[in-house]
């Protein structure tokens, strides 16, 4: 009898083609016997039989999360209306949204958190058909590029992840979530909320806010009618533009830091004392736009001296 080499679960439906092959729901699982055959096609057991599936609809099944998934129970709350479940910060780490516990709970669930885990994408979610909040604090998110179209959420957590280019996940996620009302993004590089930086957190807020104009809570503030009335203000001067190449930029001066600082935001240059700079343009606030070995980004002016020719 041929070994098993691992327990896979099925992405999508699948009707048999041929008596060789298995015919597959979703959410269905069965042991792998080879996954190198021709054409992306793999060898598979399903009580006490044989037949061929394609590898690209199935994903490999960690035994220990399959296990976490068998345990997971749903817990009901507001009279049985809100179904909340949580997986996260114990011995087992997800590092992305399992396919089985969209099949599993996806048609139940309310509220989903996943906080304290290692997810690094999020494809899968679109299983969560009910889905009104979503926790995914403290993971290891860099995008949002993989977002499913959620149209129950009304809330979204991913504080302290890695999201950087606001711009980006911005584009990710505007009209794929049209009842988003609660966004959080504290302690991502994105979000300049704990750098002490006023303006940097007001532009930020306004950028959002020109993108996702139905949002009313942001990072826990509420959002004030005098922010709506400076968004209609300065309209499409809040779009993101992507950054500059520093070779197409004129160049201003040379300087040189005379401390060290390190960067709060994305847009932000780390340095150390000494390390020397080509300013392209002085910006407002007290900032350098300028870029040392090819990359490109804000220094505080205070930090740096210009250097004569």
């Amino acid at each position: 009898m041929w070994q098993t080499l691992c327990r896979a679960e099925a992405l999508y439906d699948y009707e048999a083609g041929t008596s060789a092959e298995f015919s597959f729901q979703a959410g269905d699982q069965m042991n792998v016997i080879k996954d190198e055959l021709p054409g992306g096609w793999w060898l598979a057991r399903r009580d006490g039989q044989y037949g061929h599936v394609p590898g690209s609809f199935f994903t490999k099944v960690d035994p220990e999360v399959a296990a976490l998934i068998c345990r997971a129970k749903l817990q009901s709350s507001a009279g049985g209306r809100c179904q909340t479940l949580s997986l996260g910060g114990g011995d087992v780490l997800l590092t992305s949204v399992p396919p089985a516990l969209g099949v599993r709970f996806g048609a139940q669930c309310t509220h989903l958190d996943l906080s304290f885990n290692h997810i690094v994408r999020v494809a899968h979610l679109e299983r969560f058909t009910c889905l009104e909040s979503l926790v995914l604090d403290n993971n290891e998110l860099q995008s949002a590029h993989d977002f499913p179209e959620l149209a129950s959420l009304r809330a979204l957590s991913l504080n302290n992840n890695h999201i950087a280019d606001l711009g980006a996940f911005l584009d990710s996620v505007a009209g794929k979530l049209p009842r988003l009302s609660f966004l959080s993004l504290v302690k991502n590089p994105c979000c300049p909320l704990l750098t002490g930086d006023d303006a940097a957190y007001t532009l930020y807020r306004l950028r959002v806010l020109y993108r996702l104009r139905q949002v009313t809570h942001l990072d826990s503030l509420a959002v004030s009618q005098s922010e709506r009335g400076e968004v209609v203000r300065r309209g499409d001067t809040l779009i993101i533009q992507p950054a500059p190449n520093a070779a197409s930029l004129p160049v201003l001066y040379a300087a040189v830091a005379l401390y060290d600082y390190v960067g709060t935001a994305e847009a932000q240059l780390s340095f150390q004392a000494n390390d020397t700079f080509v300013v392209h343009q002085e910006l407002d606030l007290g900032w350098l736009l300028a870029s040392r070995t090819g990359q490109l980004g804000h220094v505080p002016a205070a930090y740096v001296r210009r250097v004569d020719a």
